[in-house]
């Protein structure tokens, strides 16, 4: 073969390589321990203990069943992050499970917006002299709602840093990685431009979608597509709205917990059952466990 023919191949091959599209990300497989409720109500696949030996690095997430609003406990590699927390009222609840599991200090609050079911267990915490070693927000300073103007002056008196983050920004969280995704369109409403978060270890990922609606769903599907694509959704806004089609098809995910009661989300509910999407909702807790390969789902009662 003549070098130039030779060149011409080589020419020929690279643009090949260049055309084909990546392969897509293949989803974590989901097992799940069978409890005595009927959720997940679609066909899961059962396993009867833990899948990982003790000593295994994971990744957990316990999403609290408060039974309507965010309270949601992210451990990984001997840090811990509360994303939200819910109403005032649940705070018994919450302090319940605290204690059950032996939490006694978080590294991070992570707040995705100052709505009430999401603001007043992180502020009650706060002024209960609960220890957590930073307080991460999509506001500062320059924020007039008076929600967050009290949480915010409350966190100066307690000496807690603020940081706040963005879309786009990142952050460790032990071996996890974290990435928010945020509409930052000017004039948006609290919902529409709460920051989403998305967690990653090894090759697992889970979408804790805040109470992001409509049309900030359809910008964030538009502006970062298949970066989205996860195993486990942490539906948007208590399953009280469906998913922007958009959305929920760059994000695929395999599994979805609906931080609500199943009775307040039928229009939601219907939407999952068509593309057949197993889920849970949060009259039990809902934890969440990964080697980074391999989700373990179990659920638990609260006291």
């Amino acid at each position: 073969m003549s070098q130039r023919l030779m060149k011409q191949v080589l020419c020929l091959l690279l643009l090949s390589a260049l055309l084909v599209p990546p392969a897509a990300r293949a989803d974590v497989p989901i097992v799940h321990l069978k409890d005595d409720t009927n959720a997940p109500y679609e066909t899961v696949e059962y396993v009867s203990a833990s899948p990982f030996e003790e000593g295994t690095p994971l990744l957990e997430v316990d999403i609290v069943g408060i039974r309507q609003g965010d309270c949601i406990i992210v451990t990984c590699g001997g840090e811990r992050m509360l994303v939200d927390g819910g109403e005032s009222f649940r705070f018994q609840a919450v302090t319940n499970y605290l204690e059950d599991h032996g939490i006694t200090a978080f590294d991070t609050f992570f707040l995705t917006h100052y709505h009430d079911d999401h603001i007043q267990i992180q502020r009650r915490l706060v002024n209960h002299d609960f220890p957590v070693g930073q307080i991460l927000a999509p506001y500062d300073d320059t924020e007039k709602n008076a929600d967050w103007q009290d949480y915010n002056t409350l966190r100066k008196e307690k000496g807690i840093p603020l940081v706040t983050v963005g879309d786009g920004d990142t952050f460790a969280l032990g071996g996890a990685q974290c990435k928010i995704y945020r509409d930052e369109t000017p004039g948006l409403a609290p919902n529409p431009s709460s920051a989403a978060l998305m967690v990653t270890f090894g090759e697992a990922k889970i979408f804790l979608g805040a109470d992001i609606t409509g049309n900030s769903q359809k910008t964030l599907a538009e502006k970062y597509g298949d970066e989205l694509d996860c195993d486990i959704l942490k539906s948007f806004h208590h399953g009280n709205n469906t998913i922007a089609p958009a959305m929920l098809d760059a994000l695929s995910p395999s599994l979805v917990v609906v931080t609500n009661n199943r009775s307040y989300t039928m229009n939601h509910d219907r939407q999952l059952d068509r593309r057949d999407i197993p889920r849970y909702y949060i009259t039990r807790t809902v934890h969440l466990e990964t080697d980074g390969k391999t989700w373990y789902v179990r659920t638990e009662e609260m006291r």
